[in-house]
């Protein structure tokens, strides 16, 4: 958990200087870690997989928790290659501060799930 909080934190403060596709990012990333956290802990083994979908349903999340994964799944992509996203614009043209907040306040979501879910806060 401690890679999903600082991911996290990362988000919100490249939110904050406007750089909204960097700022999805690692709001994706927050979720990634934080999923997978619960994976380890459960399943003793890490999960081989980006899919969020897929983890959060792995995990047991209740259905908001995978909707936000659903949400947050493509953003991986989408902030990364300039052909994800319908136009074809290079991701830090695309991306604005509205999607990166929402991306952000469903990755927020999906962090807090997981954490209050593990025994020992230390991964």
């Amino acid at each position: 958990m401690v890679q999903a909080r600082y991911d996290l934190d990362v988000a919100g403060l490249l939110l904050e200087h406007q750089r909204p596709a960097a700022a999805a990012f690692h709001a994706q990333q927050a979720a990634e870690m934080a999923l997978k956290a619960v994976h380890v802990e459960r399943r003793r083994r890490l999960a081989r997989s980006h899919d969020l979908s897929a983890l959060a349903a792995a995990a047991g999340a209740p259905t908001p928790i995978q909707r936000h994964a659903a949400r947050l799944a493509p953003v991986y992509l989408e902030t990364r290659y300039f052909d994800a996203r319908t136009n074809g614009h290079a991701p830090s043209e695309e991306y604005t501060p509205a999607d990166a907040a929402d991306d952000l306040a469903a990755a927020t979501e999906v962090v807090q799930w997981a954490a209050s879910h593990l025994h020992k806060d230390e991964h």
